[in-house]
C-alpha cells in the first residue's frame, strides 16, 4: 500500500511538472525545414515539428539553420534568434595578374584567401564565382585601375540579380573605387564581381578585393 502511495505521488508531481512547463514561457532551439512563402517556418524542436511559425520581421533564417524559439504558455512558437552556423566572411584578393578585354563584362578570378573562411575561395572550375549559402550577405568591393581603364564599371551578379556597382569614367593609373551591395539568397548560391572598360587593360596583382560578410540580426 506504501509502495502504491509513492507510485501515486510519484504520478502527480509529473503531471504537476508538465502542467506548469505547458503554461510558462520557455526558449529553445530549432532547425528550420521550409521557408514558406507567407513568410512563415516550418521548424524541427525536440518535442516534435511546428509548422508556419512566424519570425521576427528582421529575421531570414534559412532551411537547415539553428534558430532561437520562445513558446508561449498557450503553445504559439516565435524565431526569435539565428545562431552563427558555417562560413561567417572572407576576405579574397586576385594576387596574379590578368588581361581585361575592352567592352565585355568579366569576372574577377580570385585565387587567394587574405582572411576568413577558405570555404568561400571558388573552385578551380568556377574561379570567379564565390559560393555562398542562402541567407542576407554584405558584399564590399575594392577596384584600383589602371590606365588607360575609361568608362570603368563594377558589377556584382547573383544568380537571380545584378547589383551596378562603382563608375570611374577614366584612370590616370592607380586610381580607384569602392563599394558596399546587399544581398540575399533564398537558396544556396553564389556571387561574381565583374568588371568593364572601354579600353583593355592589363590590370595589376592586387588591384581588386572582396569581402563578403554574412549579416546576422
Amino acid at each position: 500500500m506504501t509502495r502504491m502511495r509513492e507510485s501515486l505521488a510519484d504520478l502527480i508531481q509529473r503531471i504537476a511538472e508538465r502542467v506548469v512547463d505547458q503554461r510558462a514561457y520557455s526558449w529553445g532551439l530549432a532547425t528550420v525545414t521550409a521557408v514558406n512563402a507567407d513568410g512563415t517556418v516550418d521548424i524541427s524542436t525536440p518535442t516534435g515539428p511546428a509548422v508556419s511559425v512566424r519570425r521576427l520581421r528582421h529575421l531570414r533564417p534559412a532551411v537547415g539553420e539553428t534558430v532561437r524559439v520562445d513558446r508561449s504558455p498557450t503553445g504559439n512558437w516565435l524565431v526569435t534568434g539565428v545562431t552563427a552556423s558555417g562560413p561567417e566572411f572572407a576576405f579574397l584578393s586576385r594576387a596574379g595578374t590578368w588581361n581585361l578585354t575592352a567592352n565585355v563584362y568579366t569576372g574577377i578570378a580570385w585565387d587567394t584567401v587574405v582572411d576568413g573562411s577558405t570555404a568561400l575561395l571558388p573552385a578551380a572550375g568556377t574561379p570567379a564565382r564565390i559560393p555562398l549559402p542562402a541567407g542576407s550577405w554584405r558584399v564590399s568591393f575594392r577596384q584600383t585601375w589602371p590606365s588607360p581603364a575609361s568608362q570603368a564599371r563594377v558589377k556584382i551578379v547573383t544568380p537571380t540579380t545584378e547589383y551596378q556597382g562603382e563608375y570611374m569614367a577614366s584612370s590616370a593609373g592607380g586610381q580607384g573605387v569602392s563599394g558596399t551591395v546587399p544581398v540575399f539568397l533564398s537558396s544556396t548560391g553564389w556571387i561574381e564581381v565583374h568588371l568593364y572598360s572601354t579600353a583593355a587593360v592589363s590590370m595589376p596583382a592586387d588591384y581588386s578585393a572582396v569581402l563578403v560578410e554574412r549579416v546576422r540580426s
